[in-house]
């Protein structure tokens, strides 16, 4: 399923709208969870130019930002939390694209 925003949104705009489109979901289809998440970006910046990010050491567009949980070690101390990672691919620049 392809979730589209339309428009330009600021970074507020667009987290409600997510948050409001996975609750739809939720509430009318009874959905719980997912088991991953494609989103495609343009960047803008303040004066409404496309912008793209760059490795300020290699000069290489930043294509990929992939979000991973890895689950911690069991531990009898403390319950098993998920943390997420941040993890930035710039190996693959068309990775996902149709």
């Amino acid at each position: 399923m392809d979730i589209i925003l339309h428009g330009s949104l600021n970074n507020e705009d667009t987290a409600q709208s997510l948050a409001s489109v996975l609750q739809l979901l939720h509430d009318r289809y009874h959905i719980n969870s997912f088991r991953e998440i494609h989103l495609e970006v343009t960047l803008v910046d303040d004066e409404g130019n496309d912008v793209e990010l760059m490795n300020n050491e290699t000069n290489e567009v930043y294509r990929i930002f992939e979000v991973r949980q890895q689950s911690q070690e069991l531990s009898t101390e403390r319950p098993v939390l998920s943390s997420i990672h941040l993890v930035v691919d710039n190996t693959h620049p068309h990775r996902g694209k149709k």
